[in-house]
C-alpha cells in the first residue's frame, strides 16, 4: 500500500503528539517526587540548623548559670540582698521568670522576693558541679529549670535555679527558623513540650499543633509508632494534621540534651507549592517543544547536512588539540602519556619508556605551567590543563593558583573530563572549587563553638572530645591530664586594680606559655584551666609545666595569684570522664591542704 506524504507526515504528527504527551506526564510524575525530595532535604537541613542553634542557647544558659553560680560562692551571704539584687538584673536581662537560692539546709530565697524553707539538699561528696535542665511546674506554671550546685571550697553548699517560661524559651529560639518556611518544636517524653515555635507558611493561623497525643496522623504515621521510635531512640519522618487542618510534615530525632526530642516541621503545601512551579515550567517547556516540532521537522534534512560538516569540523579540532598537547608535553620535557583512572597512575605510551614514573607528580604541580602560560591568567591555565590532560580519563587534584605575582596562593579542587580520540566524543568538563573558601568558613563555624572567646583556648566541651580521641588513639593508653584553678582571685584583682576578666586572660596567656607542650589545652568555668597530653612522657610535661605556673609572679609583690593544681595519669581502663574526675579530685584536696601546690589523684 503507498503511503503519500502527507499522510506520513500526519502519522508522524500523531505519533510525536503521543508521545510529547507521555513524555509531560513521565516529567509530572518525576517532578512530584523530585519536588518531595527537595522538601525532605529542607527539613533535613532545617533539623540540622535547629538543633545546633537549640543546643548552643541551651549551653549559654548553662554557662550563665555556672558563672552566677561561681560569683554567689564567693559572697560570704548567699540570701543577701546585694546577691538577689545582682541576680535580678542578670535574670531581666536573659529572661528568666524567676531565680532562687536554695541552702543545704533548704532554707531559699528568690528574685521575686519568696523566702522560706523547703527540704534539705542531699549532697554526694565529690564537690564538682553538674549542672543540669530540666522542666518543672504544671500547665501555664510550666518552665525550663536550669540548675547549677554553689560550691564553695569544694564542698556544696547550696544549689542555684533559674526558671524560664516556655513562651520566653520560645520566642528566643523562633529566629533559628531556616528561612520563611518551616519550624520546630522540642519535646520531653511523658512530660510535654519545652519549645514550640509558630510554623511559617501554613495557610490557616500559624498554629503548631504542639500537643500530638491529640493531633490526627495520616498515611502510615501513628501516635504509637512515634511514641515507639521515641522510647528506641530512634529518627523518622511523620504526617500529621495541624490544630488549622493544615497537614504537616516532621522529622524527629534525638537533640542531645537529656531525652528530649526535637521535631522539625514544613507544611506539605510548601510540596504542593513546589511541585506547582515544577509542573508550571514542564508544561511550558513542553508546549515550547511542540511549536518547535514542525519547524524541526522541517528542517532535519538541513541539520543532516549540518551534523555531517559538523563531524568533520570537530576531527579537524581534535587533530589541533593532539598538536597542541603534544607542544605542551614537549615544553615541559615529557613524553606522550595516557592516564589510568584504575591505578591512579601516568603511563608513558611508549610501554618500554620508563624514565618518567614521576609523571604525574609532576603535572600536578602548577609551578611548571608558569613555563608556558602566565600564571595569572587562570583560563590560560586550565588550557593548558586540558592541552596536557585532555587526551583520556579523569583527573581530580588539587592545584594552586596564583592572581598575580607576588599574591598569595589559593587551593583549587580541579576536575578535568577528557574524551578519548574519537570524532563522536569532543568535549571536556571543568569544575574548579575554592576550597580555601570553603575551609576558612568551616574553620569560623568550628572556631566559634570551640574557642573561648576570652582566652583563646578549647572550651571545656571541646577538651572533652579532643582528649576522649587521643586517649583512645593511645596503644598503651598513656597519657597524663591536669586541673589547674586559681586560689586568689578576688584578691589579686583588688590588690592590682584589675577586673576578673583581665585576671583570667592573663592565667589563659600563662597555660599557653607554661604548658605549650600538651596536645590539648581548654579553660573551664572561672579560673580553672585544663591540659592533657597523651606523650608517653607526658607526666613529665604536664609536671614541668605546672612548676614554671607555680613560679609564676600574676598580681602584685604584696598578694601574687596562687594555684591549686591536680595530676591524674592514664590506667588501663581509664576514659576521659574518669581521668578527669581524679584530677579534680586531686585539685581539690591540694586546695584544702592551703593551695599553691600539686596533688596526684
Amino acid at each position: 500500500m503507498k503511503i503519500d506524504r502527507r499522510s506520513a507526515v500526519a502519522v508522524l504528527c500523531a505519533v510525536a503528539l503521543c508521545l510529547a504527551g507521555l513524555t509531560v506526564w513521565d516529567g509530572i510524575y518525576h517532578t512530584r517526587n523530585t519536588a518531595r525530595t527537595q522538601l525532605l532535604e529542607q527539613l533535613s537541613d532545617l533539623s540540622d540548623y535547629s538543633s545546633h542553634y537549640v543546643r548552643m542557647y541551651f549551653d549559654n544558659l548553662l554557662q550563665l548559670s555556672e558563672d552566677a553560680a561561681l560569683l554567689i560562692a564567693r559572697n560570704g551571704d548567699m540570701l543577701g540582698a546585694d546577691v538577689l539584687g545582682s541576680l535580678d538584673d542578670v535574670g531581666e536581662r536573659s529572661g528568666a521568670r524567676e531565680i532562687v537560692v536554695t541552702r543545704m539546709n533548704g532554707e531559699y530565697a528568690s528574685t521575686q522576693g519568696t523566702v522560706g524553707w523547703t527540704g534539705a539538699l542531699e549532697y554526694d561528696g565529690s564537690g564538682a558541679p553538674h549542672s543540669s535542665i530540666s522542666l518543672s511546674g504544671e500547665d501555664e506554671q510550666r518552665a525550663v529549670c536550669v540548675t547549677t550546685p554553689i560550691v564553695r571550697n569544694g564542698q556544696s553548699v547550696g544549689q542555684l535555679e533559674w526558671l524560664y517560661d516556655l513562651a520566653t524559651v520560645s520566642g528566643a529560639l523562633s529566629a533559628s527558623r531556616l528561612g520563611t518556611v518551616g519550624g520546630f518544636h522540642v519535646f520531653a517524653p511523658g512530660s510535654g513540650y519545652v519549645v514550640c515555635t509558630a510554623v511559617q507558611g501554613l495557610s490557616g493561623a500559624g498554629d503548631a499543633a504542639c500537643s500530638l497525643s491529640g493531633a490526627q496522623f495520616v498515611g502510615d504515621s501513628s501516635y504509637e509508632g512515634l511514641m515507639a521510635d521515641v522510647k528506641a531512640g530512634r529518627s523518622n519522618t511523620v504526617n500529621y494534621v495541624s490544630l488549622s487542618g493544615e497537614r504537616m510534615l516532621g522529622f524527629y530525632t534525638l537533640l542531645g540534651i537529656n531525652d528530649w526530642y526535637i521535631m522539625s516541621v514544613i507544611p506539605e503545601s510548601e510540596w504542593r507549592r513546589l511541585s506547582a512551579e515544577h509542573v508550571s515550567v514542564l508544561l511550558l517547556m513542553a508546549l515550547k517543544l511542540v511549536l518547535l516540532g514542525g519547524a524541526l521537522a522541517a528542517a532535519i534534512m538541513e541539520l543532516t547536512h549540518r551534523r555531517l560538516r559538523g563531524m568533520f569540523e570537530r576531527v579537524g579540532v581534535l587533530t589541533a588539540r593532539v598538536r597542541k598537547q603534544d607542544v605542551a608535553l614537549a615544553a615541559l620535557g615529557l613524553p606522550p602519556f595516557e592516564f589510568d583512572m584504575h591505578a591512579l597512575a601516568a603511563r608513558p605510551i611508549d610501554p618500554g619508556d620508563h624514565s618518567h614514573d614521576w609523571l604525574l607528580e609532576r603535572i600536578l604541580m602548577p609551578e611548571h605551567a608558569g613555563e608556558i602560560v602566565d600564571p595569572r591568567d587562570e583560563a590560560a591555565y586550565l588550557k593548558l590543563c586540558d592541552a596536557i590532560l585532555g587526551a583520556r580519563g579523569v583527573l581530580s587534584g588539587d592545584f594552586r593558583l596564583r592572581a598575580q605575582e607576588g599574591a598569595a596562593t589559593r587551593m583549587y579542587r580541579l576536575v578535568l573530563s577528557a574524551p578519548e580520540h574519537t570524532a563522536d566524543s569532543d568535549c571536556t568538563i571543568v569544575t574548579l572549587i575554592d576550597i580555601d573558601d570553603v575551609a576558612r568558613r568551616m574553620d569560623v563555624l568550628r572556631q566559634r563553638a570551640a574557642r573561648d572567646a576570652l582566652t583563646g583556648l578549647d572550651t571545656l566541651s571541646e577538651f572533652r572530645l579532643k582528649a576522649g580521641e587521643l586517649l583512645e588513639k593511645r596503644i598503651h593508653h598513656c597519657g597524663a591530664l591536669c586541673v589547674v584553678r586559681v586560689d586568689n582571685a578576688d584578691e589579686v584583682c583588688d590588690s592590682a586594680g584589675i577586673t576578673l576578666l583581665e585576671l583570667i586572660k592573663q592565667g589563659g596567656a600563662l597555660m599557653r606559655d607554661a604548658l605549650g607542650e600538651c596536645d590539648v589545652l581548654a579553660r573551664g568555668v572561672g579560673g580553672e584551666y585544663w591540659a592533657f597530653s597523651c606523650d608517653q612522657t607526658g607526666q613529665d610535661i604536664i609536671q614541668k609545666g605546672i612548676g614554671a605556673v607555680l613560679d609564676s609572679a600574676i598580681g602584685t609583690p604584696e598578694v601574687h595569684l596562687t594555684f591549686s593544681c591536680g595530676i591524674a595519669c592514664a590506667e588501663p581502663g581509664d576514659g576521659i570522664e574518669e581521668l578527669m574526675r581524679r584530677a579534680n579530685d586531686a585539685a581539690q584536696l591540694a586546695h584544702k591542704d592551703g593551695g599553691n601546690r600539686v596533688q596526684h589523684g
